[in-house]
């Protein structure tokens, strides 16, 4: 038996990720047949890649990862574990995602960034900068607003 989260909130998917492991099923991958995917990536275990997406050399996936469609993860990005990419978003390559980051419908983030744990980006953010863990990065160019103390993507 095999198990799959599909559930967007970053939070929620760690407790269920978490939940359903420590009851000893194993997490599914599951890899849409359009989604281009260099060998030299790595896909962690229980993600999900939507239609026409692309993981790019040296990309490092962590566990229960989603990814939306029309999405390119370059080359060397790393992406932390129970983190939610939507579609259509550009991340730059070397860039460094935390752990349960939500990056929001057609955000772009340059390269050679990190962005810490307990992320929001909004839809369309431009990221040019380090974003510290728990904030909440909207427009362009992105900008902090406010701190993500809840750590809940839809409140």
């Amino acid at each position: 038996m095999e198990f799959l989260v599909a559930v967007g909130e970053p939070s929620d998917r760690k407790i269920l990720y978490d939940k359903m492991k420590s009851a000893g099923i194993k997490p599914a991958t599951l890899i849409d047949k359009t989604v281009v995917i260099s060998p030299t990536a790595k896909i962690g275990a229980g993600s999900v890649i939507f239609e026409m997406s692309s993981v790019h050399s040296n990309a490092l996936l962590g566990e229960n990862v989603l990814i939306y469609s029309f999405s390119a993860v370059t080359h060397d990005v790393k992406i932390g574990n129970h983190s939610l990419i939507s579609a259509g978003v550009k991340i730059g390559g070397r860039t460094e995602i935390g752990e349960k980051v939500f990056v929001g419908l057609g955000a772009t983030l340059r390269d050679r960034i990190k962005i810490g744990d307990d992320v929001i980006i909004s839809m369309g953010a431009a990221v040019f900068n380090k974003i510290i863990a728990g904030a909440t990065v909207i427009g362009n160019p992105g900008e902090i607003i406010r701190g993500n103390k809840e750590h809940k993507v839809f409140k």
